[in-house]
């Protein structure tokens, strides 16, 4: 019998509160995109990520979120979503 498991990422601010938190998080297949949106956003409010880099499963190199501070923004390629996301990291350090 499967039991639910605590998620470490909802405890990383209370080990580390200094730390610079991004999440990430791989939706089921089928996720649409406005409920990837809904998803990656209460994962940032529930962790306290800066940012939330989501995508579909099966769907890796289409369809990625990066959900932060301003809001979410899509990218149709999963290269520009990692450039844009390692660009934040380093503005950010």
């Amino acid at each position: 019998q499967l039991v639910p498991t605590p998620k470490i990422v909802d405890q990383i601010l209370a080990w580390a509160p200094r730390t610079t938190l991004i999440s990430f998080k791989a939706a089921s297949p089928n996720t649409d995109r406005e409920e990837l949106e809904r998803i990656a956003s209460a994962q940032r409010d529930r962790t306290g990520s800066l940012l939330v880099f989501a995508n579909v499963i099966g769907a890796l190199h289409h369809h990625n979120l990066i959900v932060g501070p301003n809001g979410a923004e899509w990218f149709d390629s999963r290269p520009l979503a990692m450039a844009s996301l390692v660009s934040f990291v380093l503005q950010h350090r």
